[in-house]
């Protein structure tokens, strides 16, 4: 599984890509959402994961262009937040993710939801 990894904290996004590939996954990944888009323009992927709150582009904008603009229509996208309150799931979904995982997030957890297809588009 091709895992496209958006997070601007360095030592979250280190150990996340790890356990990833600790998992199996080959991870590409992305400190804030201008390369995240970049990286999507030059190579496939079968799960987004993106942070909400990155300096520049949020992850909500990173799911909307990655879904208007370059054909991530059938991809998963989920994003990663610890902000908890109610009204996230709903905001995340409005701009097209396939769900929501609250940090710190379970990766190996996170990587078997997706092998069941709980991250359908």
């Amino acid at each position: 599984m091709r895992v496209l990894l958006v997070e601007d904290m360095d030592d979250l996004r280190e150990t996340t890509a790890l356990l990833l590939k600790l998992a199996g996954c080959e991870v590409r990944a992305a400190t804030c959402g201008d390369a995240a888009l970049h990286e999507a323009a030059h190579f496939t992927f079968d799960l987004v994961l993106t942070d909400l709150m990155m300096p520049g582009m949020d992850g909500l904008e990173l799911i909307r262009r990655l879904r208007e603009n370059l054909g991530f229509g059938r991809v998963p996208i989920v994003l990663v937040t610890a902000n908890v309150s109610p009204e996230v799931p709903f905001i995340a979904r409005e701009a097209g993710a396939s769900g929501v995982v609250y940090k710190p997030a379970d990766v190996l957890d996170l990587v078997e939801r997706f092998g069941r297809g709980d991250f359908v588009n």
